[in-house]
């Protein structure tokens, strides 16, 4: 296990930065990237302000490229973070910034297309604490993998990494199949048994993959009480399972798009309703394999309640899915976190409490500073009227401006270099 640690120089910077996070200036965060331009934690601030006020993805990805190399140049000789074998406590405010900086290079990467460089990211996040996983680095693995067509990566991951119940996600399920059909040649063989079997323990990805993947599948059959998610009346929050399906589904539904895959699902779903009883809706309804039953039973058991794990609040609310973000627990929505440290552990271990606990953030300044995530002001360029607009766009100018002015230090030959860059020591 290793651990970063900020010098007493990083953290008078820092003190700096959180005062004016807390005060919600845009422009002096902008300013302190200037007068600090390794200071990850400004800059993953203002990465995510510049993303959502002017979506100007460029400059963002720029700005997480740059936190990414400002570790790297604290890292002791023996943390290598490519051989899996580095370990971080995400407790610690100060290692947060690097799982946070490695989720939205992996973004940035994947919107660019550059899809094998997103799934080497992918590891390597998920390498860092692989039995916490604080940001859900197993909720895209299988998509990046898929994506960059390593077929055979997925079929290897879920039979060797067993401990970490892979098989109760549902979109691993899903994958693992569909990476089965790539992998065959001519005749169809255990991806449609595997298929049959992850539309039994999770059938209800199955009505939201067909419509957004524009499948014909009869809508009689889509109703059956066997496919509808339960939901207590009322509850707007989605169950656990609601949640993972559509995170699955806004990501993969393009790969079952294709004619052949398409058709291999619809053959699938007919014969997985062979073995679902008439209005049947639980694991006793089914009659499979004693295993699958089983699998569907631990399923209803873990993911249809509305007790969601923190790293899937976590990832939901980094995932760039705002339209998931009211689906999540009261308790997430209406508490405020902030863009370099979204959804702070409940075991949380920060050198900076003193300054930063016991805050409350009124919508007015949570507008203020875009940078701040709040369910109901994400995306608040939508509720600027015109007058404005004009303010948001002088503000990202300013920030342009500064970010562009003069040349930067590197933080491994600057005179500063233990203020703007933290460093990784063995514990």
């Amino acid at each position: 296990w290793f651990a970063i640690e900020h010098s007493m120089r990083f953290r008078t910077v820092q003190l700096e930065f959180l005062s004016a996070v807390m005060t919600h200036d845009a422009d002096s965060i902008a300013a302190l990237v200037y007068q600090h331009p390794y200071h990850v934690d400004a800059l993953l601030q203002l990465s995510e302000i510049l993303k959502q006020t002017g979506g100007d993805f460029a400059e963002a990805g720029t700005l997480v490229e740059r936190a990414l190399y400002a570790f790297e140049q604290g890292f002791v000789p023996r943390f290598n973070i490519t051989n899996g074998l580095g370990r971080l406590d995400f407790r610690q405010i100060e290692s947060r910034g690097l799982f946070l900086a490695l989720f939205r290079h992996m973004q940035f990467m994947a919107r660019r297309g550059c899809w094998r460089t997103a799934f080497e990211v992918n590891k390597v996040l998920l390498a860092l604490d692989p039995v916490q996983d604080p940001y859900g680095a197993l909720l895209t693995l299988d998509f990046h993998a898929m994506k960059s067509q390593q077929y055979e990566y997925v079929r290897q991951f879920v039979d060797d990494w067993t401990w970490s119940r892979v098989d109760l996600l549902p979109g691993w399920a899903y994958s693992r199949a569909l990476a089965e059909f790539m992998l065959e040649e001519g005749e169809q063989g255990r991806s449609m048994d595997l298929l049959v079997e992850a539309i039994l323990v999770f059938p209800a990805v199955l009505p939201v993959l067909c419509a957004k993947a524009n499948i014909d599948v009869d809508s009689v059959v889509l109703t059956h009480p066997y496919f509808q998610d339960r939901q207590t009346a009322g509850e707007s929050a989605m169950t656990q399972m609601q949640l993972l399906a559509q995170l699955f589904v806004e990501r993969s539904n393009a790969l079952f798009r294709t004619p052949e895959v398409s058709r291999w699902l619809q053959e699938g779903l007919l014969l997985a309703l062979e073995q679902i009883a008439l209005g049947g809706s639980t694991a006793r309804d089914i009659t499979a394999a004693p295993a699958v039953i089983e699998r569907k039973r631990q399923a209803e058991q873990q993911l249809c309640t509305y007790v969601v794990p923190e790293r899937i609040s976590r990832h939901v609310l980094v995932a760039d899915m705002d339209q998931l973000k009211s689906g999540l627990p009261e308790e997430i929505r209406t508490a405020t976190s902030f863009a370099f440290d979204p959804l702070p552990p409940a075991d949380d271990i920060n050198v900076y409490d003193g300054l930063m606990g016991g805050m409350q953030l009124s919508e007015e300044q949570l507008l203020r500073i875009p940078g701040a995530f709040d369910p109901e002001l994400l995306g608040n360029l939508d509720q600027l009227d015109e007058d404005g607009l004009p303010v948001m766009q002088g503000l990202l100018a300013r920030i342009r401006n500064l970010l562009g002015a003069g040349e930067l230090e590197d933080p491994g030959t600057s005179s500063d270099e233990d203020a703007d860059a933290p460093a990784a020591d063995q514990q």
